[in-house]
């Protein structure tokens, strides 16, 4: 093989494993706003069902009394 085409090879490898690296950069972003987005939907249930077990507690203790 002629170092023109080992060159040639190089440089196409470089290119493909360049864009295959930078659709994984996009991905894992995305990824990442995704689980945002979920970690702070779970905040807001986790908040919401304290406030009801509160709320329900509450109005337990004046039907007792």
């Amino acid at each position: 093989m002629r170092i023109a085409t080992i060159t040639n090879y190089a440089y196409i490898a470089t290119v493909v494993l360049t864009l295959t690296s930078g659709i994984a950069l996009f991905m894992a972003s995305s990824a990442e706003h995704r689980e945002r987005d979920t970690v702070a939907r779970s905040r807001t249930f986790d908040a919401l069902t304290d406030a009801l077990e509160r709320e329900a507690f509450a109005l337990s203790d004046i039907d007792d009394e």
